[in-house]
């Protein structure tokens, strides 16, 4: 007989499946034109992902393999991190793990070995294979498709310009779509880093192929296809965005990653901050009213509970988890990485967190978004910002519904 409460977790996530998709349905521009054909095919799609990565052992071999090209880059950068830092930057030293000299450098070289693949038309010649197979199922134009692809492995910023001149001419439709793949998914150069802050390198990897099928499933269903445009046959960065040549290109890649490293280093600090000081705030407030233990983060996990209780976890762990997709939300990913390892989630816990937290879908974010895409065309200024709240729900719920579609299965 089998015992209904071993079932709950499941039964629990399918419904937070169904809540973000009902709630994708509710706020659709033209429900009427919604292709229920290639929706369910995108589903399906993602259903098979889902399984195939995580119940099969070619599944497992090829996120094992992944890893290790990810811990292979990891140790390379060491070479030129032990140079420069020295002894700082090791583990085993007595001052144990410090995160600026082991984890930050990673991404600049990271970031200078992706510029020279992206050269070599590497990362073109990818984009452009696993678009050409997943194209027919999702229904869905070339610079979508490729875009989606792309943005699980490149920057929120960087996919655009393999479909520059797509940008002219895409309908509503898909310039939407353009935008929520940007915002559902992370970089690849940030692997390193939330492995090296205890996420689960597997997971990681595994949301992001998710989520090309997911960013592309939510934002057919808010901003359906009505039009089909002609677009450019070609996907790649124009010529005149090329570097001169190889050097010129690790070069840029470098000084690219030595910026985001800046801008990673100071948003943990002034975030992670400003969350202590809008804790203090709340619990001095509080104290007036009798309630000294309310912190803000508590008060986010209130609004965000809905979206934590149906992960199936225990009750402690469903706060936690609505703190965090909050967090995230509200400041970006990284905060909420960063805060996942006080939260002591359970194996469970911790793969669902990575899952529902693993995109660029967060406010900051989405200015980035917005406006690296005007830069390319500012004619559709206007019409992107019109979109950018409902592109930053589409991948939101992106994100959590393939936490809930992990929850069913696992």
């Amino acid at each position: 007989m089998v015992n209904i409460f071993s079932l709950y977790p499941a039964i629990s996530c399918c419904g937070g499946a169904l809540l973000t998709l009902f709630i994708a349905f509710l706020v659709s521009f033209n429900r009427p034109a919604i292709s229920y054909r290639h929706t369910l095919t995108i589903l399906i799609t993602q259903i098979i992902m889902a399984l195939g990565l995580l119940k099969t052992s070619f599944g497992q071999i090829l996120l094992s393999q992944l890893i290790r090209l990810t811990n292979a880059i990891s140790d390379a950068a060491q070479a030129g991190i032990s140079f420069i830092f020295g002894a700082l930057g090791t583990s085993i030293a007595p001052w144990g793990f410090i995160f600026a000299f082991h984890v930050l450098p990673i991404i600049i070289f990271f970031s200078a070995f992706i510029a020279a693949l992206s050269y070599l038309g590497i990362i073109e010649g990818i984009t452009r294979l696993i678009a050409f197979f997943v194209r027919p199922l999702f229904g869905a134009s070339q610079s979508e498709t490729a875009c989606a692809v792309a943005k699980s492995f490149l920057g929120p910023t960087e996919a655009q310009l393999l479909i520059r001149d797509a940008l002219f001419t895409a309908s509503t439709s898909e310039m939407f779509a353009i935008m929520v793949s940007g915002l559902s998914m992370i970089s690849a150069s940030l692997f390193a880093i939330y492995m090296g802050m205890g996420i689960p390198g597997s997971h990681l990897i595994a949301a992001n192929v998710m989520g090309i099928s997911g960013s592309l499933l939510f934002a057919k269903i808010i901003m359906p296809t009505t039009t089909q445009t002609e677009e450019p046959s070609r996907v790649g960065v124009p010529l005149q965005e090329r570097p001169a040549n190889l050097i010129e290109a690790i070069i840029k890649g470098t000084l690219d990653g030595l910026q985001l490293v800046l801008a990673i280093a100071a948003l943990l600090v002034s975030f992670l901050a400003l969350l202590a000081i809008l804790n203090q705030a709340f619990i001095f407030v509080g104290s007036f009213f009798g309630m000294t233990t309310v912190t803000f983060q508590d008060v986010i996990s209130y609004i965000f509970a809905p979206f934590g209780f149906l992960m199936g976890v225990s009750t402690t762990e469903a706060f936690a988890l609505s703190e965090l997709i909050g967090i995230k939300f509200l400041a970006n990913e990284m905060v909420a990485f960063a805060e996942v390892a006080s939260k002591n989630l359970s194996d469970r816990g911790l793969i669902l967190a990575t899952y529902a937290l693993c995109g660029f879908s967060n406010i900051a974010c989405l200015g980035i978004v917005v406006g690296s895409i005007s830069t390319l065309v500012p004619e559709r200024r206007s019409e992107l910002s019109g979109l950018a709240w409902y592109a930053l729900l589409a991948a939101t719920l992106s994100n959590l519904f393939s936490a809930y579609l992990v929850g069913i299965i696992i």
